[in-house]
């Protein structure tokens, strides 16, 4: 399902930049005129003027420019940009991070000496985005996930991810904070992945920021792969908060990023050794160490000690109403009655 219209950063980005080829341009033309912290598009040109500024301005830029039909980008669309795009809410944020992101990008904002004249957290995103170019601010999104369905580590992830983008100089939509929760980082398919894969790919965002470049894939190889080829390699950048990674610094992040890849699964190879020993002895012990085979259930021995969660432990034992199916149907294979 698809939501969030957003005003591509596109238009912003031309019109901030055609200013200085107005100068030189003997076409007249209006462009952006800022008041109260919003952006409205008054932009009118002739075709031999849009022509000059996609030659001249867009061709050599960062963001691809899809061509406005007709003569007049003004009146039209109140409020909207002729470009425009959708995200998916699968994956998104929710309300409450949302809220939550808002105040504290502000909050570290001010901290990092920001100017926040003209900022309303509450505009639409698109006025937001031309609010965050018109300063100077760069555009990240942001990629959180955790593994267990009893970690709940989300917002920390996010906070530390905003904290890093003001003092590096960069906003952080809310609407671009993607999510996977309780989804494990071996899983090539998740719905925040594919929606940052999305905004990557239309390049609605310069930057992207991760607590750590596991939350990307478990593997290293595959994190490595995802950061090389859909951010680098089109012309993008990668920050991974925690470690210090920064793919601007062309000359050690690539070393950086793969010695943490290697400690990471040195680390994981390291914990699951730990946890089958563990598992192994338990069962040895003749105690309940995971699911119950059919004709077994689980009882309960308060005088032992009790579980790393501080529930009872039990041990396996015959269920006597399982047990007689069992027997009724292994006498029936015995008779010969077909599977």
């Amino acid at each position: 399902m698809a939501c969030f219209p957003i005003c591509t950063l596109r238009i912003v980005w031309i019109l901030r930049r055609a200013l200085n080829a107005a100068a030189k341009s003997s076409v007249t033309c209006e462009f952006i005129r800022r008041k109260s912290g919003e952006i409205s598009e008054i932009a009118r040109c002739d075709s031999h003027a849009i022509d000059r500024f996609y030659s001249a301005v867009i061709a050599p830029g960062f963001f691809e420019f899809e061509r406005v039909v007709g003569t007049s980008w003004r009146g039209k669309h109140r409020g909207e940009s002729t470009l425009s795009i959708q995200l998916s809410c699968e994956g998104a944020a929710n309300e409450e991070l949302r809220q939550k992101a808002h105040n504290w990008w502000q909050e570290a904002a001010k901290k990092n000496d920001v100017n926040l004249d003209g900022f309303d957290p509450y505009a639409p995103l698109e006025r937001r985005l031309a609010w965050a170019l018109a300063v100077g601010l760069l555009i990240a999104a942001i990629y959180t996930r955790f593994s267990s369905k009893r970690q709940h580590s989300t917002d920390d992830q996010v906070r530390e991810c905003i904290q890093s983008a003001a003092k590096n100089g960069m906003y952080v939509p809310p609407e671009l904070i993607s999510v996977d929760e309780a989804v494990k980082g071996s899983r090539i398919r998740r719905h925040g992945l594919n929606r940052l894969r999305g905004i990557l790919a239309k390049k609605r965002a310069t930057v992207l920021l991760v607590f750590k470049a596991s939350r990307l894939f478990r593997s290293a190889t595959k994190g490595y792969q995802l950061i090389q080829e859909e951010v680098v390699e089109e012309g993008l950048r990668a920050m991974s908060v925690s470690q210090g990674i920064d793919t601007n610094d062309k000359k050690t992040w690539k070393l950086q990023l793969q010695i943490h890849g290697v400690l990471d699964e040195l680390l994981l190879e390291g914990i699951a050794d730990h946890v089958r020993s563990g598992l192994t002895g338990l069962h040895l012990t003749g105690w309940t160490t995971g699911a119950i085979g059919v004709g077994y259930r689980r009882k309960e021995m308060p005088h032992l000690p009790t579980t790393n969660r501080g529930l009872v432990r039990t041990v396996p034992e015959v269920d006597p109403d399982a047990a007689e199916l069992i027997r009724k149907h292994a006498q029936l294979l015995l008779r010969g009655m077909p599977l």
